[in-house]
């Protein structure tokens, strides 16, 4: 299984829609006061569809909205964080 299609196991585990994935991402933004932390749905979806790859600050938003550790996020998908 391709990283996209693991985020979408675990947004499916939970029962999130995109659109509530993009609003808990915008509330993230807002707090770090920082636009890089926002997940579009469109842009979700290329994610999940192994069309796009995701930044550190999105990685973070995402570990955040599923309740996954970032570290286990990040080696998904294959950032070397050392």
């Amino acid at each position: 299984m391709h990283p996209g299609e693991r985020l979408k196991s675990f947004r499916n585990r939970y029962k999130i829609t995109v659109r509530q994935v993009e609003s808990a991402s915008e509330r993230i933004a807002a707090a770090k006061g920082d636009k890089r932390f926002r997940i579009s749905n469109s842009w979700l979806a290329q994610l999940e569809n192994s069309s796009a790859e995701p930044g550190i600050c999105k990685l973070f938003s995402l570990s955040a909205i599923y309740n996954i550790a970032f570290c286990d996020l990040v080696q998904l998908h294959d950032v070397d964080i050392d």
